[in-house]
Formats: C-alpha cells, sequence, structure tokens
C-alpha cells in the first residue's frame, strides 16, 4: 500500500479513537457502527479537513462508492462538492450542492459551497443569493466577508486590466489578494470606496506601521533593497561559515518561530541561492502597490509605474507560477512560522486553486507568457521611488 494512504490510515484510527473516547456512542449508533463498516481512510469521519492534495482520489473514490447506495444523501453530497469545489469542477459541484438542498432544503454548508461554486464561475448573482440564503440559515454576519467577495470578485471582473503584462503584474499578488477575499484582475480589486480606502489605512498601519504617502515609499524602498531576503543571506552565509546564528533571535518574537526559520534555511538555502526569499519581498512590494492605491496613497498611474519593474524582476526570477508560489509560501514561513501556521491549510489550498481553476489569471497567463518589457534595475525602481517621494531620504529601519 502506499505509505500517504498509510498514513491517511493512521490519521482516521487516530481520529476514531479520538472520536469515542471523547464522546460514547448510543445504542443505535453503536448498532449502525458494528452493521455498516465505514471505508478507510474516510473523508465521510472526518469530513472536508480530509480534503488535500495527496488525498482527493481516494476521497472521491469512496464518495462515489458511498452515493451508489445512498444517491440521496446529503452530507454525502455536500463532501462531493466541497470536493469539487478543491478540485476546480464547478459545474459538477454546483449539481452535487443542489442535489444536496433537494434532499435537505435548509442545509446550510450546501448553500454555501453552491455559492462558492458560483461565484468561481462567474455566477455572481445566483452566488450572492445562495450566500444569503446560508446566513440566513446559520448566523448572517458569519456571512458577511464572503457576500463581501462575491461583490469584490464581481466588480473586478467587469473592471479587468486590458494588457496583459499588467494583469501578469497583478497576478503575482494572487495568493495575498485571494487571502484577503480580492480579486487579481483589476489594480483595485474591489470597488473603490471610502470603506476600502478606510480598511486599507488601518491594515497599512496595523502590519506595516504605514499612516502615510511617504512612509509607504519609503517601506516600498526597504522591501526592495532589505526585506526579509537579506536576512536570509546573511544567516545562510553564517550557516555556510559554521557560525552561531543566535545574533539574528531579535528578529522573530517566538523562539520557536526562529528555530522553524532555521530549519527552512537549512532545507532550501544552497537552493535557493542568491535568488533567496526575493519572490516573497517582490510579491508582497507588488501587493504594497497595491495596497497604497486602494488607500489613496497612489494614484494609478504612479501604482502602475512602481508595480511593473518589480513584476518584470519576479518573471526573470522565477520560471513558471508554482516556482513562485512554493518560493512565496516559505519566505512567509521564514517570516512568521506561527502565523504561517494558521493559515497553512488554506494558502495550501489557495495555491493549488489557482494552480488548476481555468479562470485562474495564473491559468490564463502563464508567468512567461507576457515579457514584461521595462527597465527592472535597482537603481531604476530606486529612482522612481525617490522622484514620487520628492527626493527625501528613507527613514525606514531594516529588519
Amino acid at each position: 500500500m502506499n505509505s500517504r494512504f498509510r498514513n491517511i490510515n493512521l490519521l482516521v484510527a487516530v481520529s476514531l479513537i479520538a472520536i469515542t473516547a471523547a464522546a460514547p456512542l448510543n445504542a443505535r449508533e453503536v448498532s449502525n457502527a458494528v452493521d455498516t463498516p465505514q471505508p478507510s481512510p474516510s473523508i465521510i469521519i472526518i469530513g472536508e479537513s480530509l480534503i488535500g492534495e495527496e488525498s482527493s482520489a481516494v476521497c472521491m473514490q469512496e464518495l462515489v462508492e458511498a452515493l451508489k447506495t445512498r444517491p440521496n444523501d446529503a452530507k454525502v453530497l455536500v463532501l462531493k462538492a466541497a470536493l469539487e469545489n478543491y478540485e476546480c469542477q464547478y459545474s459538477k459541484a454546483i449539481a452535487d450542492a443542489s442535489a444536496a438542498i433537494k434532499a435537505s432544503p435548509n442545509y446550510e454548508r450546501a448553500y454555501a459551497l453552491r455559492a462558492e461554486a458560483e461565484m468561481r464561475s462567474g455566477l455572481f448573482e445566483a452566488a450572492r443569493t445562495d450566500m444569503l440564503k446560508a446566513g440566513s440559515l446559520s448566523m448572517p454576519k458569519s456571512y458577511e466577508q464572503r457576500s463581501a467577495e462575491v461583490d469584490a470578485l464581481e466588480y473586478d471582473f467587469k473592471h479587468q486590466e486590458k494588457q496583459p503584462a499588467r494583469r501578469l503584474a497583478l497576478a503575482c499578488t494572487a495568493i495575498l489578494f485571494t487571502q484577503n477575499r480580492q480579486g487579481c484582475s483589476s489594480l483595485a480589486g474591489a470597488e473603490p470606496s471610502e470603506s476600502l480606502k478606510s480598511e486599507q489605512k488601518d491594515l497599512l498601519v496595523q502590519w506595516w506601521d504605514v499612516h502615510d504617502r511617504n512612509q509607504l515609499l519609503d517601506t516600498l524602498k526597504h522591501q526592495l533593497c532589505v526585506g526579509h531576503n537579506s536576512r536570509w543571506q546573511r544567516m545562510q552565509k553564517g550557516l555556510e561559515a559554521n557560525r552561531a546564528l543566535d545574533s539574528f533571535k531579535g528578529g522573530w518574537n517566538l523562539p520557536q518561530d526562529f528555530e522553524a526559520a532555521i530549519q527552512l534555511l537549512k532545507k532550501y538555502g544552497r537552493q535557493f541561492g542568491n535568488r533567496g526569499l526575493l519572490a516573497w519581498d517582490h510579491c508582497r512590494y507588488v501587493a504594497l502597490c497595491r495596497w497604497g492605491y486602494q488607500a489613496g496613497y497612489l494614484t494609478e498611474a504612479e501604482a502602475w509605474e512602481l508595480i511593473m519593474p518589480v513584476a518584470a524582476k519576479i518573471q526573470k526570477q522565477s520560471k513558471n507560477w508554482q516556482q513562485l508560489a512554493s518560493e512565496y509560501l516559505i519566505g512567509r514561513n521564514f517570516w512568521c512560522d506561527s502565523i504561517y501556521q494558521e493559515g497553512a491549510v488554506s494558502s495550501k489550498k489557495i495555491k493549488h486553486r489557482l494552480l488548476h481553476d481555468p479562470n485562474s489569471p495564473w491559468v490564463k497567463l502563464p508567468l512567461p507568457s507576457i515579457p514584461i518589457v521595462c527597465k527592472s534595475d535597482d537603481a531604476t525602481i530606486l529612482a522612481i521611488i525617490d522622484r514620487l517621494r520628492g527626493g527625501r531620504k528613507v527613514q525606514r529601519s531594516a529588519n
């Protein structure tokens, strides 16, 4: 048996032991458990959390078999719709979620999954209706963000950038903006408004300590010249010289985050070479330009002037989106393992969808497909930043 399936079997066994210990079965449940052997590995037992790149084929096989004997089982239909959403098979997900709703008209998760598939298919009005229905069956506030995502993606679709090279540049921020439930086909990614401007200003303060236009431009320069790649490269040189790295501990708040960073460095340092963490630093630079535009700190023309040279750098450094995404996520992990682990499952699912969804900017525009023609040396980019800042010197400290 394949080792990855043995690992899933072990996970199922441990999960079943934990479930049995935590909540003893009643007589009817015991009878069902005895009379109806459960397949293993079991998405039916563990649920959607079992869905992943290594387990999808096994999960689908189990669900198809279960539906042969239980064709109207709403739970099984919902799990199949969830798996089909993961695999970007949206028409199938809509059909199975609809069948689950027919079998169980008040099944909140079925409406949410159908809305997800509709949204990814560009059926925004249908997605909005289903999201509202899901919210009415649960706590409406829990679906406010998802409803806002439908609005954002509809705006993004209707206002997508016409120039392919610019669309490719925006795609460099696809993981970040997808995590934030916004689009990557337009510079704004969501409908510009005072509420979006205020929200983005608050986020720039919270995560970047950026309070105004000049601080944004200073941070862009810091991201270009220093970022996390500088620390990665200095630590890599220390490792190669067999020097202790304790002097770098101050860069992390938690000891375990520092230890995780060292392990990543040992694993990927030589492989990345001079490229280091530039994928992480440069994608965040492009995202900062987009956020600066959302916050009103940059005009549209200024944002593009700042974005395109760094997007050209990204295109030269990475051979494809798969490489860029993998190195970007390793950079995030290096930055802060504890924060990375909180969203690791979500990040991996986003990466998988961006690489496989027919409507994804990564699928529509392979990274090498449209050459970004512009000067992309650091001196040129720094000159743009200094001109926009009025020639004032950078005030941001190195990290």
